[in-house]
């Protein structure tokens, strides 16, 4: 069954650790999945008093049409970054709904750290569940120590967190399916 997902990625340096994740998480994919990078970094501030913008539309359209959210996270200061926050707080204020209620969703994240991305995918799973996303939650996936593991344009040096993103995502293909079959 053909699938259409939407990364999010946390990082907006061009040669991020996340961005590079999102390269091999991509391609352990099933091969029916299309993908779909969203830009969060054009997207203003959020604030409910301002006229949503073309980017503010676009990103909904995005998000509404995709079947299931895959977020990169990097972690700063302990947390997400403002930059996925913000998305969030944008797709939270759809005018058709929330674009995340109800939507499969898994997070990973990449960090030169030795705990991985721990605390902000900690945070970010915290704020995904109070959006109503249906989080698939394991296998977690933390790539600690990216400098040494991960080497753009996405090769990875980790056979555990290959093994855990092939089966991470699985296990989100699965959930579509099992809610397209509804």
């Amino acid at each position: 069954m053909r699938q259409e997902w939407a990364a999010l990625i946390g990082s907006l340096r061009k040669g991020s650790y996340n961005r590079a994740l999102y390269e091999v998480f991509r391609g352990l994919a099933p091969v029916e999945v299309r993908w779909r990078e969203v830009n969060i970094g054009d997207l203003p501030f959020y604030n409910p008093d301002a006229e949503p913008d073309v980017w503010a539309r676009q990103f909904w359209e995005e998000m509404q049409t995709a079947d299931a959210f895959v977020f990169f996270t990097p972690e700063y200061n302990g947390s997400i970054p403002a930059v996925l926050k913000n998305a969030i707080d944008w797709a939270s204020r759809d005018p058709h709904g929330s674009s995340l209620a109800g939507k499969p969703s898994v997070v990973l994240g990449a960090s030169q750290g030795l705990f991985g991305t721990l605390r902000s995918q900690l945070h970010l799973r915290q704020i995904l569940s109070f959006m109503d996303a249906d989080l698939v939650q394991r296998p977690e996936v933390l790539v600690a120590e990216a400098h040494l593991k991960l080497k753009p344009p996405g090769q990875l040096n980790d056979p555990m967190a290959e093994r855990l993103m092939r089966q991470l995502s699985e296990n989100l293909y699965r959930r579509v399916g099992r809610l397209a079959a509804v």
